[in-house]
């Protein structure tokens, strides 16, 4: 078989006959540049549509782990207060603290944790601008090039930049709300590891090293 100029001749026994092959749109007469705009169009506002549902993700997740963040420190702070507070005289109740002395530093401690969590997560929930699908039709009525091709190359370039655009803030995001996820599931383990540092001493000890 021989292929020359697009044409192939195709031999079958004693009888053989030029048959065109169908290798679809080429970029000699433009074609294929066409597909490839209205791919990158199609592909670009699935990607965007995808890329805001990651964002409602996030700030789901953000949503609740600032609720409980929130939550907790509410009760630590009580449960300082009262573990600090002087017993009133003449009320022992009032003197009765929520915490041992011996847990006042790990609580204090995981406050500090729980507290830090609550930021990271109001940093992912902070309103933003973020680019949608679709482009606004007086941008598109007032373009200034001249044939459809053109104006199909530059729709796909601002889905390309916006697509750029949303990743970049979604990987902070993804940080923040990663940083979030561990001071949260960490905390109790902070607190462990605090408790019997200050049962030895060791909080003492570096404590007066500083004064």
């Amino acid at each position: 078989m021989s292929v020359t100029g697009g044409i192939a001749t195709v031999s079958a026994g004693a009888s053989s006959g030029p048959a065109l092959i169908d290798v679809g749109a080429a970029n000699s007469d433009g074609t294929l540049r066409r597909w490839l705009a209205e791919q990158a169009v199609t592909k670009g506002e699935a990607i965007l549509t995808a890329q805001l549902a990651s964002v409602t993700r996030l700030s789901t997740s953000a949503t609740s782990i600032l609720g409980w963040s929130v939550t907790i420190s509410l009760a630590l702070v009580a449960a300082i207060s009262s573990a600090l507070s002087p017993a009133a005289p003449g009320n022992p109740a009032a003197g009765i603290a929520l915490l041992p002395g011996h847990l006042v530093w790990p609580a204090i401690v995981a406050l500090v944790a729980m507290l830090a969590a609550a930021v990271c997560c109001v940093i992912v929930l902070w309103p933003g601008y973020w680019q949608p699908p679709g482009h606004a039709p007086d941008l598109i009525l007032d373009a200034s090039y001249g044939t459809e091709l053109e104006v199909l190359e530059a729709l796909a370039g601002g889905y390309a930049d916006a697509m750029h655009a949303n990743g970049r803030k979604l990987t902070r995001q993804e940080k923040w709300l990663r940083a979030a996820w561990v001071l949260f599931v960490g905390t109790p383990f902070i607190g462990v590891a605090i408790y019997p540092a200050q049962t030895l001493g060791l909080i003492a000890r570096i404590a007066s090293i500083f004064k």
